[in-house]
């Protein structure tokens, strides 16, 4: 395996500190886009947010039409309070990938409109992605976080069984947007046991 694909599971998997390492090791060499969006992902699941900020802002001004790249860094300056730059990338996200019928553009959107505060769009483009991917372990996980946000705790939760039941990493809920669901042991204690600062800590 290649040093990037080996660091890209382990960001999948929950392995993050070993995933730092190995991108930290490939950004020396290469600054790509695809690397800097990842470590920074790396460093906003560890909690490491003004790093994640810098490495998301490098990557949205390499490729600044990509909504991945957008999405990365409007949450990163979210969960460091930045509302307004955040708030114009998110309807950034909207104008881009709102007509895109891919399952990928259907889940940014509803993240986008979801941190507007535009809940029922939120949820029509969750309903869509369900539609097209019913089993999907991403899609329960962005309807968790969706539905959390939107303040409806036992579908949030529900979805949240449904993807550590496809084998996502309880890594990928250690985000503040998650935190309503510390209202219920079974998350409490899942991320508790899994992750060395938890947001229900």
């Amino acid at each position: 395996l290649s040093n990037e694909l080996l660091a890209n599971i382990y960001l999948l998997k929950g392995y993050l500190d070993k995933a730092n390492v190995l991108y930290l090791k490939l950004i020396k060499k290469n600054r790509n886009v695809h690397l800097l969006s990842n470590i920074s992902l790396v460093y906003l699941l560890l909690g490491n947010t003004e790093q994640a900020e810098i490495y998301a802002k490098e990557a949205f001004e390499l490729s600044p039409l990509n909504t991945v790249f957008i999405l990365n860094y409007a949450d990163a300056l979210l969960i460091n309070k930045k509302n307004k730059i955040a708030f114009e990338l998110y309807n950034k996200i909207l104008k881009l990938d709102e007509s895109n019928n891919d399952l990928w553009a259907f889940l940014r959107v509803a993240q986008a409109n979801v941190h507007l505060g535009h809940y029922e769009n939120a949820v029509k483009f969750i309903h869509q992605a369900q539609r097209k991917a019913p089993d999907n372990g991403d899609v329960a996980h962005i309807a968790a976080l969706v539905f959390a946000q939107a303040g409806e705790y036992l579908s949030a939760y529900t979805y949240f069984e449904q993807a550590m039941q496809a084998q996502i990493s309880i890594h990928w809920f250690n985000l503040p947007w998650f935190k309503p669901l510390c209202n219920y042991p079974s998350f409490v204690e899942k991320t508790g046991s899994a992750l060395k600062l938890s947001i229900c800590q």
